[in-house]
């Protein structure tokens, strides 16, 4: 059980306020529903928020990563900048991932996909920017 607005934040749709890196994270991991909402009234004492039952089934996961903690750094820099272009803050967030020569690097990156804000990238190709990044990185 969880408060009801972080449950729904685990299992948003992309291009939805809720979605986040905790929505990217757990569907990497798990596959989570939200079961029912519970709501504040039927707890003594009544806390100030409405809970849900999330079911999570942990599965391996449904895309591929090069690198499972920079996918996982990756996804939590651009989502600390959600509203800027991912260009823009993968820029912006190098202090997190390290990358050498990042200009260069994001240059090489799909122009459709650095024109999208974090919020409106699926997570399969949140992994996709991710796996290319840890590519042009190592070489």
């Amino acid at each position: 059980m969880y408060q009801y607005e972080f449950a729904v934040r685990m299992v948003s749709p992309p291009d939805c306020k809720d979605y986040s890196r905790l929505t990217v994270d757990t569907y990497y991991f798990a596959d989570a529903s939200i079961l029912m909402k519970v709501p504040k009234d039927v707890f003594q004492p009544a806390p100030e928020v409405d809970s849900a039952v999330v079911k999570l089934i942990p599965r391996p996961a449904p895309f591929e990563v090069r690198d499972e903690a920079f996918f996982l750094e990756f996804v939590t820099a651009v989502f600390g900048q959600r509203r800027k272009k991912l260009r823009n803050s993968i820029l912006n967030t190098n202090h997190i991932l390290k990358i050498p020569e990042i200009k260069e690097v994001v240059n090489q990156l799909p122009e459709d996909l650095m024109n999208k804000r974090a919020e409106n990238l699926t997570p399969e190709e949140l992994a996709l920017v991710a796996n290319m990044i840890f590519d042009l990185k190592s070489r």
